[in-house]
């Protein structure tokens, strides 16, 4: 087992596996950390856990209101880095190790996680992976979804073929100029074959479908929707549609 040797502290196994989520994901709630990092252990455990690794600068902890509750996150600190620094040697351009918008990252983290699991994806990227890779800013493929600042990239393996998808998650409805350019973006693009869109808000949904529709009805959909209600309701499969009823089952 690893046990890197640290003033008032050992940090584990256990502990790398947080300071690498929290890395890509760049921010977690306690409850996250144990479900994904501690798995077995307590809650209770686990803020103690967090409460030490903060008191040496190794993990940052912020409260955040979530609903009507106060809660505290936690993102990791450049000396925290400095422990999967060789996982990640030259990850430096774009970096981000504090989420700017906590509230969509903590959900993201949940699909993530989700999606590594299931066997038909394979080599999930968070956006802090796509951005902050020196070698994907001018690569034939990965520029598309750096450029494009796509949530994730995934492959999806259905039958005899491999789709390159993004991932993205909305929580908020923005304005139609906004989703005319993101749509518009991804069916330009020919290295981006799908796009898994999850929502909070059905007029997020319906923007976009309205969107496919005007100016892009000649052309096979690439979005498939899944609201975040129906991806916390159904823990066996994710369901994913597209704006004409095809559905794709994960």
């Amino acid at each position: 087992m690893l046990d890197y040797r640290f003033p008032k502290i050992h940090i584990t196994e256990r502990d790398i596996k947080l300071f690498d989520l929290l890395f890509q994901y760049k921010v977690a709630t306690a409850k996250q950390i144990l479900k994904y990092c501690y798995k077995g252990s307590s809650l209770n455990n686990v803020r103690y856990r967090l409460k030490r690794l903060c008191n040496v600068k190794l993990v940052q902890s912020l409260g955040h209101k979530q609903g009507n509750d106060l809660i505290f996150i936690y993102s990791l600190t450049g000396k925290g880095m400095r422990f999967i620094k060789e996982r990640y040697s030259g990850y430096s351009k774009n970096l981000k190790l504090k989420s700017e918008v906590p509230d969509h990252d903590l959900v993201l983290l949940d699909i993530g996680q989700r999606l590594k699991r299931n066997e038909m994806l394979e080599n999930y990227l968070t956006e802090n992976l796509i951005q902050a890779n020196p070698s994907f800013q001018d690569h034939k493929i990965f520029s598309h979804f750096v450029q494009i600042r796509s949530d994730a990239f995934v492959n999806f393996n259905f039958k005899t073929k491999q789709f390159r998808v993004a991932v993205e998650y909305e929580n908020t409805t923005k304005s139609i100029s906004r989703y005319e350019k993101l749509v518009s973006n991804y069916y330009l693009s020919s290295q981006v074959d799908l796009i898994f869109y999850f929502y909070k808000e059905k007029s997020i949904f319906k923007n976009i479908c309205k969107i496919e529709e005007m100016n892009w009805k000649s052309n096979q959909k690439k979005f498939y929707f899944c609201s975040i209600e129906n991806f916390h309701q159904d823990t066996n499969k994710i369901t994913l549609e597209n704006c004409i009823g095809n559905k794709i089952y994960l």
